[in-house]
């Protein structure tokens, strides 16, 4: 698109600037177009690795959840010791922390039930109106006065960019709290296989 345009000038240099300037400045452009749509394309690439980032915490909820249920199953509270009432403490203290860990979950994955508002780009019809529009209102006024279509596709670019980099760094957070929240609730139901081994050998 902006080779294209390079042509038309050097064709018709009004200007004084040499080919060799119009050249570079362009040169210029597209490195400058480059980098923030390479931007863009990282965040799009890290929109979709969030997307499927929540089947290994998934697991992991899944895990504890089957080792509590075995936790329930094999203890009778009978004899309500201290060991009994430690462990019960550590089932309500695991299952919080899971809770909260699938409250972060669902924030990162769907923002709740909000969903997330992404910008992208429209239709191609419409950006192509816009440019012809813009060669028109070219034509008509001062050259200082000239818009570049291709600023206006950049500065769509950084405006998406941003707005994509903003809800993904929102969703790697809460995902990053729900693993910790995971985490710890691993080891609250370790520590309760653990309280539960040694009080059946008690018992038995």
């Amino acid at each position: 698109m902006v080779t294209n345009k390079t042509e038309v000038y050097s064709q018709t240099d009004v200007t004084g600037n040499s080919i060799r300037d119009i050249t570079k400045l362009t040169k210029i452009l597209m490195e400058d177009y480059n980098f923030y749509k390479s931007k863009l394309d990282r965040e799009l690439s890290r929109r979709n690795d969030l997307d499927n980032a929540i089947n290994n915490p998934i697991l992991g909820i899944t895990i504890i959840v089957g080792l509590t249920s075995y936790i329930i199953q094999n203890n009778n509270f009978k004899h309500l010791d201290k060991a009994d009432y430690w462990i019960i403490f550590n089932l309500i203290l695991s299952t919080f922390t899971t809770l909260i860990s699938l409250y972060f979950i669902f924030l990162s994955n769907n923002n709740l039930l909000k969903g997330f508002e992404y910008k992208n780009f429209g239709l191609l019809s419409d950006y192509r109106d816009v440019q012809k529009k813009l060669e028109v209102y070219n034509e008509q006024v001062e050259e200082k006065e000239r818009e570049d279509f291709e600023t206006k596709i950049v500065e769509k670019i950084i405006t998406f960019s941003d707005n994509h980099t903003i809800i993904n760094d929102k969703r790697a957070l809460d995902l990053q709290l729900a693993r910790k929240y995971i985490i710890i609730s691993f080891i609250l139901v370790v520590f309760n296989l653990i309280f539960l081994t040694i009080n059946n050998l008690i018992h038995d």
